[in-house]
């Protein structure tokens, strides 16, 4: 099991400073690109979709487009700057409190991604609330880096001065099932509700970066399911 502080969440704006990190991160984009175009296929019925197959979740079908559409000549300060536009990522919004934190996880030399995280946070109902995503790089999985990124964006979110931390999972995603089920048992969770095929989380973030990758990483029972009556925000 890796150790959750040989990594760390950057600020996506860092790649311009990296050309190694930049290359790496190009290469995620493209392996995640080429899933989706493998996912796009099964949905088209060209390509038969094998039973334990779990479609990519599009989080970054937008980056995708972008990358390919520029192809090698694409150069970082002019990703980021696409990021940041309204193009991009960035939207205006009424709401003023809205903060948006991209991120990718890399380690102390910073050659590699292993990972992208995003992090929204706004004041809304009278507390302050965070969502986002994260994905490791197709190289990478399988190898627990998806306990470290989910814990660091945890501990980002409470550095941000978040109460909770929303999480929407496919409920077919056994992994990330996984995953909720550590944290409810861990006591880092407030409520639970389903929405079509998704599971939606709200959890509690005022527990450490070691405490959540501890309950994370723990070997536990498998959760008792409960019947839920709550819409979500």
């Amino acid at each position: 099991m890796p150790n959750v502080h040989d990594f760390q969440l950057i600020p996506l704006r860092e790649l311009m400073h990296y050309p190694d990190m930049y290359e790496s991160y190009k290469e995620l984009i493209t392996q995640v690109r080429q899933i989706y175009t493998h996912d796009q296929k099964i949905l088209l019925g060209e390509t038969p979709r094998e039973r334990s197959h779990i479609y990519e979740e599009p989080v970054l079908a937008k980056e995708a487009k972008f990358f390919a559409a520029k192809g090698d000549a694409l150069n970082p300060a002019e990703f980021v700057n696409w990021a940041n536009s309204p193009s991009g990522y960035c939207r205006k919004l009424s709401d003023k409190s809205f903060e948006m934190h991209h991120a990718v996880l890399t380690d102390a030399d910073r050659q590699n991604v292993y990972g992208r995280s995003a992090l929204y946070v706004r004041d809304e109902h009278g507390e302050r609330s965070g969502s986002g995503f994260d994905l490791i790089h197709p190289t990478y999985r399988r190898q627990g880096l998806g306990h470290v990124i989910l814990a660091h964006r945890f501990a980002q979110a409470k550095e941000c001065g978040a109460d909770m931390l929303k999480l929407n999972i496919d409920e077919d995603n056994k992994g990330s099932v996984a995953r909720m089920n550590k944290l409810i048992r861990g006591g880092i969770y407030g409520f639970k509700s389903s929405e079509m095929d998704r599971l939606i989380y709200r959890a509690k973030v005022d527990f450490s970066l070691d405490r959540v990758y501890q309950i994370l990483t723990t070997p536990q029972p498998p959760v008792e399911e409960y019947d839920f009556n709550f819409v979500p925000c």
